[in-house]
This record gives C-alpha cells, sequence and structure tokens, in this order.
C-alpha cells in the first residue's frame, strides 16, 4: 500500500511508501506506475481534497471511510462518486462533527429532500444514509459491530442499555474481570455515580470534590507502584480552568483536564465526569439529545462514559440531572457513592 498526503508528519519508516518522499527520486512514468500498482491508498481526507489528482491513478473499486460520523457530505460526496462502492464506519450515536454555524441557518425544510433524511446541513452523509437505510429497512446495508474491547463489563452495562439497545458485549477476558478495583476503599464499583448538591456553587464543589478524589486516587497508586491514566471531563472550559488550578501540581502533567468533544476517539483508565449544572434550566447546555431507534440517547454523555476503561465516574446534581431520560437511567444503574 502507499500513503498520500504531504510529507509532514511521515515517520521515517514510512518513507518508503509515502507518495510524496517518492514523487522526489522516481521520474513521472515510474510514480505513477508505483500508485497504479498499489492495491491501497491509505489517505486523510483533507489529503484527499488537496491532491485530488490521486483518483486520476488507475480505477478505484472501492473507498473506505473510517470516523465517517464525523465528516460533513460536502467533504466526501465528490471522492465517493469516482469509486465503485463505499463502506463508512463510525458512530453517528456519539458527537458529530463541529460546525460554527448557526443551527437555524443548517436546517433544510423541503419535501422533495425529506425522504432522504437530508433535513440538516450539519448532519454527517453516514448518519443520513443510516436513518434512510432503518427508516426503509434496508437492513441489507448496514451492520453494527457490537464486540468492544475498551469498558470493563460494569461500565459497558449502562453504556449498551443507555445508548446502544443492550447489544453490546465485551471482547476480552480482562474486562470480564469480577475483582475490585485496587483504589475500591476510595470509589467503589466501576460505575459510580457520585451526588453533589450545592446550591449557587455547583461548579465550585464539583471542582474540589473532582481534584480530591483524583489525588487520592493517584496517591493509592503510586503506593502500589500502579500506572494508569486518569481523565476529568466537563462541559465548559472555564470549569476546566478552575480544576486545574486546584490539582496539586505533582498531578498536572498526568491527568487530562478537558471537555467532551476534545476527548472524543481517545480513552483513559478511569474518567471522571463533573456536570457542572446545579439547577434545571442550566441543563440544556450540557446536552446533545438525538432520538433514535432504541430511544433518545444523550450523545454527550455517551461520549464521557465510553472513553473510561476500567472506572467510569459520574459527578452531579440529582435533582438537575433527573429531567433527562440517559441521567436518570444513569443514576438509576450506576453505584452510588
Amino acid at each position: 500500500y502507499l500513503r498520500h498526503g504531504t510529507r509532514t508528519g511521515i515517520a521515517a519508516h514510512h518513507e518508503d511508501i509515502a507518495i510524496p518522499i517518492l514523487a522526489n527520486h522516481l521520474a513521472p512514468l515510474p510514480l505513477r506506475q508505483r500508485i497504479e500498482q498499489a492495491r491501497c491508498i491509505v489517505s486523510t481526507v483533507q489529503s484527499v481534497h488537496s491532491g485530488s489528482e490521486i483518483m486520476t491513478f488507475g480505477d478505484f473499486t472501492t473507498a473506505i471511510l473510517d470516523e465517517a460520523s464525523q465528516v460533513l457530505e460536502p467533504q466526501i460526496i465528490g471522492t465517493l462518486a469516482q469509486v465503485r462502492r463505499f463502506i463508512m464506519i463510525g458512530d453517528h450515536l456519539q458527537l458529530p462533527a463541529v460546525v460554527t454555524q448557526p443551527a437555524e441557518n443548517l436546517r433544510v425544510d423541503s419535501p422533495i429532500l425529506a425522504p432522504i433524511q437530508l433535513t440538516y446541513l450539519g448532519m454527517s452523509m453516514f448518519e443520513r444514509l443510516m436513518r434512510c437505510a432503518e427508516t426503509n429497512g434496508w437492513t441489507q446495508a448496514y451492520t453494527t459491530l457490537t464486540a468492544q474491547g475498551r469498558m470493563h463489563r460494569d461500565i459497558m452495562q449502562f453504556a449498551s442499555k443507555a445508548f446502544y439497545g443492550g447489544r453490546l458485549t465485551t471482547l476480552a477476558p480482562w474486562q470480564d474481570d469480577p475483582a475490585p478495583t485496587p483504589w475500591h476503599d476510595i470509589l467503589p464499583g466501576r460505575a459510580v455515580f457520585r451526588p453533589i448538591s450545592a446550591p449557587g456553587r455547583q461548579a465550585e464543589a464539583e471542582a474540589a470534590e473532582i481534584v480530591r478524589l483524583a489525588t487520592q486516587i493517584f496517591d493509592h497508586l503510586d503506593g502500589q507502584g500502579a500506572d494508569l491514566t486518569l481523565g476529568i471531563i466537563t462541559p465548559f472550559r472555564v470549569q476546566n480552568r478552575r480544576i486545574d488550578a486546584l490539582l496539586p501540581h505533582h498531578l498536572r502533567g498526568r491527568v487530562t483536564v478537558d471537555t467532551v468533544e476534545r476527548f472524543q476517539g481517545s480513552q483513559r483508565d478511569i474518567i471522571i465526569y463533573g456536570t457542572a449544572v446545579g439547577d434545571p434550566q442550566e441543563f440544556s447546555t450540557i446536552r446533545a439529545d438525538v432520538q433514535t431507534s432504541h430511544g433518545m440517547v444523550d450523545r454527550k454523555l455517551n461520549v464521557a462514559a465510553t472513553r473510561a476503561r476500567h472506572q467510569f465516574v459520574l459527578i452531579g446534581d440529582p435533582h438537575t440531572l433527573r429531567i433527562s431520560p440517559p441521567y436518570q437511567l444513569a443514576m438509576d444503574m450506576l453505584i452510588c457513592a
């Protein structure tokens, strides 16, 4: 196979398969022959856009697009039109691509386009085609990968019921280990809800509790010589800065504090998710609901919970969170500690 793109970021051990490097050493005809003989070309969406001439090198039969739910239709439809078939891999139940335009400018109100589910320009082609397939019963057009190798079973059971119709299963033996975590005296269970109610100072109270838990966990792990990763997720950058300021200096390089959007695509051994809202009127600022065939899914909660490998901790005000069915289910299923 060959890699299409720019010289930036190409490791030395990939130089013999990188088209930009080969172009410096081969004459045009041998370069063309090398590209045409390759059975697979690997590229980012951006590289296909900026170097679209790659599509003229031979007859491409299949395009495989990973993380397809993060790609908007205009970014990929031109490339897909040049191949005989395409396969998209993605998860439309997690956060979509970030679009800076106001939502009201993205809505499409057309009876002609509605049957093909083209109702919102911020929707990925992956999600639109999934909606078409589900609406029309085209079960031959899609399938669902249900085996996951990241989350311990106790975390997976919540995510599976809340977001994926109860279909998720584990892959590795460690995911079914019934033994408690080494730090179970600090936080019992692998899927935990820590209720905090502090009217008027909810964010401050959560930040202090999150830092206290993170410090205790690392003190315990360091005492045992264990090396695990911990991520702290909150919906707001101002809350992240508050937590960063409270973290002990020796933890600042070991703990990642960021928003849900920035955590998507990554994982940590332990995830602490602080919702940082203390009034039902504020709840709309943290929710990202979408109606699916399995019911209402909160995409932000889905991303936060499924980043965790060994433990997921949800922190928030139960009186505020209970207005949301996905959060109510979380409070029902997670161990309250």
